[in-house]
């Protein structure tokens, strides 16, 4: 439901009395210190005035403000207010503990620019500097502008721009207020994204549960109809439920002492770089940008010290959130490499039944571009040559996440380098990266790597990759390298569908064509005990449907019976 205009203008008002007052706070504390420090560099004295940029550099409140009225909902715009609220937040608190000012003298203005600047000043004092919290809102503001009007994407990128280029040339920031504004607006965008829940909190599955109440029946025939409904209903809850458990893609799983401690030492490993890779910006100047790695290490120990895949915020196309793609994109670099580190002269997938195969992320493109496993090995090297080009795209997963994306049913046919007309079905495993270009059915469950996957996981996977195995024939399920969480599913697949008696024979079969696997000791525990469940949770439903079927055949027949026994009379 769309907010009332009443409900706007409070929520603008109360909003914008935040947000006066404490900047004019923090304004006046830093004006009234004996010494406030300025950070610049030698090279910004070549930055140009231009007065006309004034006119972007106002526009963002105008913007600011009109955003409240285009919310669509109430959810909306309470998320909206909670990324401005947030950003002010911290904002101030920065400019309180780090107060920064602006000691350049601005060129005299006339005419509209004039007052404009004019205006300004009486308001602005040259305090307030990092993070530029006028970077920080352009983001947070072109973020609700970019998914509200998607048709004018493109101008709306330009102007915001525009506005961030705004700060430089009219002498209100100095560089370094720039990047560090902008930190914080991806920072809020990450913790409060679009879709979904904040990382700071765990998804957990609902199931619907049957209901139970009954009524008293008056008539046999009503009683044989709604009984048998009821049998039938219960069937298809049951039904319902476990699809729906195999099929969710986050779920609070409770994990072992000994994954937990794994999970805890992986963290303080990554916190320890996140350490290392900020002591170089002490020396300043370009060494700065290594702050950037530091805070995209310290995002993924909080997703291990949190046990919570969603920190990668990996959605159900296969993008990482925009906001965690900038954030992560020093990781993301890591990961690639390392990914061709490892798989360099090894196959990229494997199969392991003629219906279920094994590999890595990146060789989802290959199994759509040159045909994979299951397509032709003849392809012109002008089309080897077009899908190794492509993979500079794929080291700069910033790019990829802004590029278009068709689906199946847009995609044209036939495809320039779809040489298999037969698309196998993609299960995707891997929560650090974002998958590459496909126009098959994918899905995707996200894991954290290096450690064990939990038994609900497990057999969410595991059954997923059954129902994707029986819809579309082929299955390839994948994560970064197609050695660790893969693996996992695919033994835990192989106990419960694959006809293998035990995990030592399943073992056997998946080492020989994945011969790198990785099984640890928490993970061979996972897997049986998961295997267990669901063969049990198999039986049950099988059983239960048996039963259904038989009660509806049983009560047809003694309706029937009942119905010419009243005729005869």
């Amino acid at each position: 439901m769309k907010p009332t205009l009443k409900t706007s203008l409070l929520k603008l008002a109360l909003v914008g009395i935040l947000f006066y007052a404490s900047y004019s706070l923090s304004n006046h504390y830093a004006a009234s210190l004996a010494y406030v420090p300025e950070v610049a560099f030698a090279w910004e004295r070549n930055i140009p005035f231009w007065e006309w940029t004034i006119l972007p550099y106002w526009s963002l409140n105008l913007m600011y403000a009109a955003a409240f009225f285009l919310c669509r909902n109430a959810r909306e715009q309470n998320r909206y207010v909670a990324r401005l609220v947030s950003a002010q937040i911290v904002a101030t608190t920065c400019f309180m503990l780090f107060p920064l000012h602006f000691g350049w003298t601005k060129p005299p203005t006339d005419g509209l620019w004039g007052v404009m600047f004019d205006s300004l000043v009486a308001f602005d004092l040259p305090y307030n500097q990092s993070p530029s919290l006028h970077i920080a809102l352009s983001i947070i503001v072109g973020a609700f502008y970019w998914t509200r009007f998607p048709k004018i994407r493109l101008p709306i990128l330009l102007w915001q721009s525009l506005i961030a280029l705004s700060v430089l040339t009219t002498y209100q920031h100095h560089f370094i207020d720039v990047p560090t504004g902008a930190l914080l607006g991806w920072l809020v965008l990450w913790a409060i994204p679009q879709h979904g829940v904040s990382p700071f909190r765990r998804r957990s599955l609902s199931v619907v549960q049957p209901d139970n109440q009954t009524g008293r029946l008056k008539t046999n025939e009503e009683s044989f109809a709604k009984t048998s409904e009821a049998s039938f209903c219960e069937a298809k809850t049951n039904a319902v439920n476990f699809a729906r458990t195999s099929e969710a893609s986050f779920r609070e799983a409770k994990t072992s002492p000994a994954t937990r401690s794994r999970e805890i030492k992986i963290a303080m490993l990554y916190l320890a770089g996140a350490a290392l890779s900020a002591l170089p910006s002490l020396f300043g100047g370009a060494w700065l940008w290594m702050l950037w790695v530091s805070v995209s290490l310290s995002v993924v120990a909080f997703a291990y010290l949190t046990g919570n895949a969603a920190v990668f915020q990996k959605q159900a196309d296969g993008r990482l959130s925009a906001a965690a793609t900038v954030l992560l994109l020093p990781y993301l670099v890591g990961v690639r490499l390392n990914m061709a580190y490892w798989l360099s002269g090894k196959a990229k997938t494997a199969r392991v039944r003629d219906d279920v195969l094994i590999g890595s992320i990146s060789g989802v493109a290959e199994i759509q571009h040159c045909g994979g496993v299951f397509g032709k090995k003849t392809a012109s090297a002008a089309l080897k040559m077009l899908a190794r080009c492509s993979t500079l795209l794929r080291f700069l997963p910033c790019i990829y996440h802004f590029l278009p994306q068709k689906s199946a049913s847009q995609a044209k046919s036939p495809q320039p380098l779809a040489i298999s007309d037969d698309l196998l079905a993609v299960l995707d495993v891997c929560a650090e990266y974002p998958r590459p270009r496909y126009h098959g059915a994918y899905r995707v469950l996200p894991l954290l790597d290096m450690v064990a996957p939990s038994e609900n996981d497990l057999v969410q996977a595991a059954s997923l990759l059954e129902a994707l195995r029986r819809q579309h024939g082929k299955v390839l399920t994948c994560c970064a390298l197609g050695y660790g969480r893969s693996a996992s599913v695919v033994l835990t697949w192989l106990l419960v569908y694959g006809g293998c008696r035990d995990l030592a024979q399943a073992t056997a079969e998946l080492k020989q064509v994945r011969p790198q696997m990785v099984l640890p000791p928490e993970t061979a525990k996972a897997i049986e005990a998961a295997a267990g469940r669901l063969k049990t949770s198999e039986a049950s439903f099988c059983e239960a449907k048996t039963n259904a079927v038989s009660f509806a055949k049983t009560s047809k027949a003694s309706f029937g019976d009942a119905n010419r026994d009243s005729e005869d009379k």
